[in-house]
């Protein structure tokens, strides 16, 4: 498997944005204004979500089958307490209940924003299933 630098340089204004849209709609997250605050939460938080949630994914695996996937919520509730607790004077919630909304507001928005740019990869990729098809 090799490393795709379009998808990781990518997704890195499309994490800032996603926080700075929540931010917009939750009044009691306050995000640091400013272009390099964008860029450096985008960056640190697609860091966290490539190392830290592959980890919490793992140890959490049973829970997100019980779940439905629900506590995919709460792992990104982590991540944005770490990102939070690293970035304190860029990122602030308000409270609990803040925090968890912005969980679900991000899993949304990084859902619809990475589909919309095409950066999710297909469950089938055609081109190996036409490459198979063709060496048969």
């Amino acid at each position: 498997m090799k490393f795709n630098w379009k998808v990781a340089l990518i997704r890195i204004p499309i994490n800032g944005l996603v926080l700075v849209i929540t931010a917009w709609i939750l009044p009691d997250m306050q995000i640091r204004e400013g272009i390099m605050s964008f860029l450096i939460l985008g960056a640190s938080f697609g860091i966290l979500n490539a190392v830290l949630r592959p980890v919490i994914q793992f140890f959490t695996l049973p829970l997100i089958f019980v779940t439905g996937g629900a506590i995919i919520i709460l792992i990104n509730a982590i991540l944005l307490w770490v990102l939070e607790h690293f970035l304190p004077e860029r990122l602030q919630f308000d409270s609990l209940i803040t925090l968890l909304l912005a969980a679900l507001l991000v899993g949304l928005l990084v859902l619809i924003l990475e589909s919309l740019f095409g950066i999710t990869p297909p469950i089938i990729d055609r081109t190996l299933v036409e490459a198979n098809r063709s060496s048969e």
